[in-house]
């Protein structure tokens, strides 16, 4: 019944296997490298936001609630 899931079969994603042996980078390099990557495509996208506001401001002013309903 359970032979087909994930945990229950052999490979280089079964618990207990040697990461480091079957990578060739230790775990913590390999979340190091994951997390930098992540983090650094994070800072990129804030600041091209940040960057950005000038404008977003000028092609979409913003409106009041007051000037929605009226139109």
């Amino acid at each position: 019944m359970g032979g087909d899931l994930p945990w229950n079969t052999r490979g280089p994603l079964r618990p207990g296997d040697d990461f480091e042996a079957t990578w060739g980078v230790s775990q913590f390099t390999f979340e190091a490298f994951a997390l930098g990557t992540l983090g650094c495509i994070l800072a990129l996208g804030l600041v091209g936001y940040a960057r950005g506001k000038k404008v977003r401001d000028a092609v979409a002013p913003v409106s009041t609630t007051a000037e929605l309903i009226n139109d």
